[in-house]
């Protein structure tokens, strides 16, 4: 009986390896990442003194009767004693149902800390 014939190795996939660098783009992959590194830490730096503090307001009217939107219109307009203040900036606002068709008023309102103290 005759015996088949060992296969033999195939010596083609010496030359693939898959684990191994490409030294063709090393230099330019090394700046394009010091570029990218350098333009995260610019923005970091921008950002520093830009700590804020979120605040809602709940307003809450005497009865039914109270004119809601014209109460939202003076409070966006005046804070503390009447004054414009710079470092306050105003969200959304929406009414609340609480009871017996009174709703409450709900304002955001983002306090910059570098500029006013929460």
């Amino acid at each position: 009986a005759a015996k088949p014939a060992a296969a033999k190795p195939a010596d083609d996939d010496d030359d693939l390896d898959l684990f191994g660098s490409d030294d063709d783009g090393d230099d330019e992959h090394k700046k394009m990442i010091a570029e990218k590194t350098k333009a995260v830490l610019a923005r970091q730096a921008a950002y520093t003194n830009k700590d804020k503090s979120s605040i809602v307001l709940d307003i809450k009217p005497w009865d039914d009767t109270t004119d809601m939107a014209a109460m939202e219109a003076e409070i966006r307009k005046m804070f503390p004693g009447g004054l414009e203040v710079s470092g306050l900036a105003w969200g959304a606002s929406k009414l609340v149902p609480i009871a017996y068709g009174v709703k409450k008023l709900q304002i955001l309102l983002t306090i910059y800390d570098d500029k006013i103290s929460s």
